[in-house]
């Protein structure tokens, strides 16, 4: 009878109950407030809430709770309370719970917005911090270069209409087709003075000119000036200098760019080459 009271007693104080490590594991924190994804403004209350429970959803009381942006630029102590001082930016909130000297840890993402509105809309930069770059950002829907494409499909076709000397000389006439994606180019490789740069390798489809006619480039780029809404003058590079090549002229999503240019050969004449280029907004 003794051996059985002691054996409980021992059971009581020790296995029968949950250790450290064990008490700790059997807790959960929950941050209830601010939701995952919601936007503030910088400076406005946020309500922060968090609470600890057991795996059966029983409450428990911890020694503490602390907040902190993970960057670590802010950080406050205690269970539910409002603050107007988080910084700008798309933050991650972490609430940590001290649980029998252990922490119990969630976090939840939020943006806080700028009160100042999107400065530069040109700079690839989400400058007031509300999640949104540039054109994409509202403040910026009245910039007139807002409504220039940020990425085109093309197609080009090189069409080479020889003369008979050029066919007597063995260059007959010849077809280069190929397409593209383009997307802007910023910094390093920029058209200086245009008003966008778009480039982006390129897909030949047809080439019926002879193997000595010349390497044909893998990278296409191109500047383009939007001189108005129905003509582009198109820039390009031949990867020391820009020129303009012509304008294309459309309207809408399509603009086209069409010329034909003499070709001599051995200061004869050789024949004329046809260059058509076709820009489309994605």
């Amino acid at each position: 009878m003794v051996n059985r009271l002691v054996w409980a007693a021992c059971c009581f104080v020790t296995a029968c109950s949950p250790g450290v490590g064990e008490q700790a594991g059997r807790v959960s924190v929950e941050v209830v407030s601010p939701q995952p994804g919601e936007v503030y403004t910088q400076g406005s209350e946020v309500f922060l809430e968090a609470r600890a429970t057991e795996l059966d959803g029983a409450a428990v009381e911890v020694d503490g709770f602390v907040w902190s942006v993970v960057d670590g630029s802010w950080t406050e102590e205690g269970n539910a309370f409002s603050v107007t001082d988080l910084p700008v930016g798309q933050i991650t909130l972490e609430a940590v719970a001290s649980v029998a000297g252990r922490p119990v840890v969630d976090t939840v993402d939020i943006t806080v917005a700028s009160n100042q509105p999107e400065g530069a809309c040109d700079d690839g930069e989400d400058n007031d911090g509300d999640g949104l770059s540039d054109c994409d950002d509202e403040d910026c829907a009245d910039r007139e270069f807002c409504g220039w494409p940020t990425s085109l499909s093309h197609t080009g076709v090189f069409d080479f209409d020889a003369s008979f000397l050029a066919e007597l000389a063995g260059y007959p006439s010849c077809i280069v087709a190929f397409n593209a994606n383009l997307d802007r180019i910023r910094g390093p490789g920029e058209c200086p003075g245009c008003d966008r740069t778009f480039g982006g390798a390129a897909n030949y489809t047809e080439n019926s000119c002879p193997g000595d006619s010349g390497d044909l480039p893998g990278e296409l780029s191109y500047g383009v000036v939007f001189t108005s809404e129905t003509e582009w003058s198109i820039w390009a590079s031949d990867g020391s200098s820009w020129g303009e090549s012509g304008t294309a002229s459309g309207g809408g999503d399509t603009y086209t760019l069409y010329r034909e240019d003499p070709v001599e050969h051995d200061g004869q004449d050789g024949g004329d080459l046809i260059t058509t280029l076709t820009f489309t907004r994605n």
